[in-house]
């Protein structure tokens, strides 16, 4: 089992947490559908397909921004 954690600033708690509880879930899932978007990239060195990149060597990941505006990587490692 892989483990994750990450550090997020928060200007107000309270927002935060009914954010990451009710709309992102916090639970490991194919279904996305709490209402978060999700970005997308035009870069030389990332490209998202459908709000997704895939790295050769690394995996593939997509990101959104929380209330605070804080960009949220998910990655699935190869």
């Amino acid at each position: 089992m892989n483990r994750a954690s990450a550090v997020i600033c928060s200007t107000d708690l309270e927002r935060s947490r009914a954010f990451y509880e009710q709309r992102v879930g916090l639970t490991l899932s194919d279904e996305k559908e709490r209402g978060v978007v999700f970005e997308e990239y035009d870069f030389p060195s990332l490209n998202t397909v459908d709000s997704v990149a895939t790295t050769p060597g690394i995996g593939t990941s997509a990101w959104f921004k929380d209330p605070d505006g804080n960009t949220i990587a998910l990655l699935q490692p190869e």
